[in-house]
């Protein structure tokens, strides 16, 4: 039977449209033909097939998908760079000496919203380091936006310790207008002294904090002290662990980094003291983001004060040890961070007291959450590239040659222990270079990004005394939680950098979580699963299928292949996880 039979009248080679309606008339019309066998019969006609009017040819989304992918390394580049920069500097860091020993009066903010198994842990660890510092010089104040038995519990806590003959001030809203800036700001009318302390509720404050502290602000251009976060329940589970070592990158390598080389800090929003004179001074706290810490040190940094940050004063806390809970601050991070982006790169790329590096690390860090929508958007990429059997990476040219006879051998790899092999290995990567220069150059800014963040990470191991080898699970975890969480931080930049509003502060719940032994599955403050995970277990199932196509393609089109796996692997383990520890949680609750 001939093809135009097939398709009815009026068929010629030179108009025939590459149409999904043209495959279903071919099926329709001929029921003696099996369907595999028309498909097979359709794209067996190569003429046609050269002639066929695609809306936008193979060629043009290869160069779309091409030109995207290279403006994406180059923006993730700094990104990677900076890695480096930041541990270079962080070998130079010096633990800064205070200027005196004088005890400055000091007031310690607590903001807490619904912390019924941490609130009085807090309380208490904080009188302990008012006794050490002397309690005549510090008022305390509770600042509870609670909505449950918190409350009740707070106020009795402060009622104790008025009757102790503590200065201790408790602060209850009815409203959560600002969240937790909207609390520190209301109190601002009631504070006493010019210096505050803030701790959020799942810390642990050493009693010598404010004696270790204190003097440092004998210097008077100072305005923020920052200390490192350390975490009593680091080994929980894998996911405590992981997420430690996240921390401890911030903390031990960038912020000690940024230290020493003199840029802007930021200001962590717990266990660090700024001054009141230049907080008043840059506008007090704002509640226009969720990420009000970061926001109000950069504004009173712009105002020439000064911050520094001390590694040696560690004041642990607690990590969050589920999934969900994860997902929920770093929304929350990566929404806020974004939101002071938008408001102050400007006014940081304009500040005329600030130096060129100065400007260009205080966007970066400031961005740094950018990464997540590159990250994001590289998955697309790879996707998109499977499901058309579009070439990003042409193997074939990666495939070894013929090993050289030795007369075209240069007499030094005639020489050498395998040069045979090693010359063989060198023609292929020029063969490479010069058949594809863009993918090499490409795909070389990739590899230099992708291992800066595992560099990043386990310098922060070393330089605790920790050993890589033990913790490479760990930094696994931490590798898939940070591709899972990619999409649900790339619609949180999204909403930071575009949203009307700053949205909801959804706080991280805290369990109480201090030992090996202790749960939290059969407490109050659960993170429900919702929409998102749906979504990513939908990416995971797509990446599945890009990764089938890309086998089953003729010839197969592998050199996508890797950054699906990643990814598909990264969406379904994080899914996986929120999903199980939801459901033990939820069977937990339901048996008491």
């Amino acid at each position: 039977m001939k093809y135009e039979t097939l398709v009815g009248a009026n068929f010629t080679e030179t108009s025939f449209p590459f149409r999904p309606a043209l495959i279903f008339r071919l099926i329709y019309r001929t029921s003696s033909y099996n369907s595999l066998n028309i498909f097979r019969r359709y794209h067996s006609y190569t003429s046609l097939e050269r002639q066929c009017r695609l809306p936008i040819d193979p060629e043009s989304i290869r160069s779309i998908l091409l030109a995207i992918s290279v403006a994406l390394s180059i923006l993730f580049f700094p990104y990677g760079l900076n890695f480096y920069y930041l541990m270079r500097r962080a070998q130079e860091y010096e633990i800064p000496n205070p200027n005196g020993r004088k005890k400055y009066p000091v007031t310690i903010q607590l903001p807490i919203y619904n912390e019924r198994y941490v609130v009085e842990r807090l309380v208490d660890a904080c009188i302990r380091m008012l006794d050490h510092y002397g309690k005549e010089a510090v008022q305390l104040m509770l600042l509870d936006d609670s909505t449950d038995e918190t409350t009740e519990i707070a106020e009795k806590i402060a009622e104790k310790f008025r009757n102790l003959s503590y200065d201790m001030t408790f602060i209850h809203r009815d409203n959560r207008e600002g969240f937790k800036a909207g609390a520190l700001k209301n109190a601002m009318p009631r504070t006493k002294h010019p210096f505050i302390a803030i701790f959020d509720a799942d810390f642990m404050p050493p009693e010598d904090f404010l004696d270790r502290v204190m003097p440092y602000f004998e210097d008077p251009s100072l305005a923020i002290v920052q200390c490192r976060w350390t975490h009593f329940n680091r080994d929980y589970n894998f996911i405590t662990r992981a997420i430690a070592i996240g921390y401890d990158g911030h903390h031990i390598v960038e912020q000690t980094g940024r230290t020493a080389g003199g840029f802007l800090l930021n200001f962590n929003g717990s266990a660090g003291v700024i001054r009141r004179e230049a907080l008043e001074e840059a506008g007090g706290w704002q509640a226009d983001t969720l990420a009000e810490d970061l926001d109000a040190s950069y504004r009173i940094q712009l105002k020439g004060w000064k911050a520094t940050y001390l590694r040696s004063i560690e004041c642990p806390a607690e990590i969050p040890p589920t999934i969900p809970a994860v997902k929920r601050q770093q929304t929350r991070w990566a929404s806020g961070s974004m939101r002071v982006f938008r408001k102050l790169c400007l006014q940081v790329l304009g500040h005329k007291r600030l130096s060129f590096g100065q400007k260009i690390e205080g966007l970066i860090h400031l961005s740094y959450y950018a990464v997540h929508p590159f990250m994001f958007s590289a998955f697309v990429i790879a996707l998109v590239a499977a499901l058309l059997d579009v070439r990003l990476v042409n193997v074939g040219v990666l495939q070894f040659p013929e090993p050289p006879m030795p007369e075209e051998i240069p007499q030094p790899f005639l020489a050498m222990p395998y040069g045979r092999f090693i010359y063989g290995l060198i023609q292929m990567a020029w063969n490479a270079f010069i058949s594809m220069p863009q993918w090499i150059v490409l795909n070389v800014m990739i590899f230099f990004c992708a291992i800066s963040m595992w560099i990043f990470y386990a310098e922060a191991l070393k330089l605790q005394g920790m050993s890589v080898k033990s913790q490479i699970k760990s930094l696994g975890a931490l590798g898939l939680i940070g591709f899972g969480i990619s999409f649900s931080n790339t619609i949180a930049v999204l909403k930071g950098l575009f949203g009307r509003e700053p949205g909801v502060f959804s706080r991280t719940p805290k369990y109480r979580i201090e030992k090996i032994s202790d749960t939290w599955r059969d407490k109050k403050y659960q993170v429900r699963v919702n929409r998102m995970v749906l979504l990513e277990i939908c990416l995971g199932t797509l990446g599945i299928v890009g990764i089938i196509k890309a086998f089953v393609t003729t010839p197969p089109n592998l050199g996508i292949v890797p950054i699906l796996v990643l990814y598909a692997i990264a969406y379904l383990y994080t899914a996986r996880i929120t999903v199980g520890q939801a459901a033990r949680s939820f069977q937990q609750q339901v048996s008491e």
